[in-house]
């Protein structure tokens, strides 16, 4: 008679069959007891049979490169390293293709700054300088980031100083290290109070630097606020553009919008602006609450 085991048995109970005990374990029959004798010694070791095929070799192959590999394997990796991707060949059973398995989004620097998305890299758009205590005579530099073809600023430079006669300067380097410093941004005529469009006429045409933005004060306690605009790019013989400038005392003072010139020398200089720096012409003392906000157009 064949065993008969109950159709909708509960987990742990038990039925009897013939000499053998049978306990359901939620999904099977396991034997408890029954004709099964006690173990027996066990017996000697057999010979060692043939060794088997050899296995598939493990492991991915990965492929580094900026272009896809010509000849792939399947179920080969390609690491695209201009832009992180990651891609798996694959067999869908009909066509075998390169199918990306990661994001390849690059975050931006986290700086601070803000950045914008420009054919799939990441360009500066604006950043705020900090000038306070920076020496007013030579200010904070910060370089032109590359592409960048025009700047828009704003801000403040306060300073307090034993100098009664005190001007902004918004210096520019052509090579991205030289700068006017003090006294020397008075050297260029027409490049800080130019009272009409007329050019500077003597900036040399190799200057690697240059001065521009003035707001005369007549106190040594002085604020200033500013804006203006200007390419860095060079057009003809001028980097054109403008700025305003108003001073934040009671005293006697200038309030100027100052046009960037046309210097009929500047034809040799470098065709663009790689770095630029706003401090103050007159006095030794350092800047306090001064900022100068920036945006880059590209």
């Amino acid at each position: 008679m064949a065993f008969d085991f109950p159709a909708n048995p509960t987990n742990g109970q038990t039925v009897t069959l013939g000499t053998s005990v049978f306990q359901w374990n939620g999904s099977a029959w396991n034997m408890q007891s029954g004709n099964i004798g006690p173990q027996g010694p066990p017996g000697p070791e057999g010979p060692q049979g043939p060794p088997g095929t050899a296995g598939p070799t493990g492991g991915v192959t990965i492929e580094i490169s900026d272009t896809a590999p010509p000849t792939p394997a399947e179920k080969s990796m390609w690491w695209q390293s201009n832009t992180g991707a990651l891609w798996v060949r694959f067999n869908d059973g009909n066509s075998v293709q390169w199918v990306q398995v990661n994001s390849n989004l690059i975050l931006p620097p986290q700086d601070g700054n803000e950045y914008v998305m420009r054919n799939g890299l990441w360009r500066l758009k604006s950043q705020t300088l900090n000038l306070d205590g920076v020496s007013a005579a030579v200010g904070a530099p910060v370089a032109v980031p590359v592409g960048a073809r025009a700047v828009k600023f704003s801000g403040l430079i306060a300073l307090n100083n034993s100098a009664t006669s005190i001007q902004p300067t918004l210096r520019c380097s052509l090579d991205g290290a030289t700068f006017l410093a003090g006294a020397s941004d008075y050297g260029y005529s027409g490049s800080y109070f130019p009272s009409s469009s007329a050019a500077a006429t003597n900036l040399p045409t190799t200057a690697a630097a240059f001065a521009l933005l003035g707001i005369q004060n007549t106190t040594a306690l002085f604020g200033c606020r500013i804006d203006g605009s200007m390419n860095l790019v060079r057009q003809g013989n001028s980097f054109q553009g403008h700025s305003y400038g108003s001073s934040l005392q009671a005293a006697a003072h200038y309030q100027s919008l100052i046009q960037f010139w046309n210097n009929a020398n500047f034809g040799a200089a470098p065709n663009a602006i790689k770095a630029l720096s706003f401090g103050c012409h007159s006095g030794t003392g350092t800047m306090f609450d001064s900022y100068v906000d920036l945006e880059w157009a590209y």
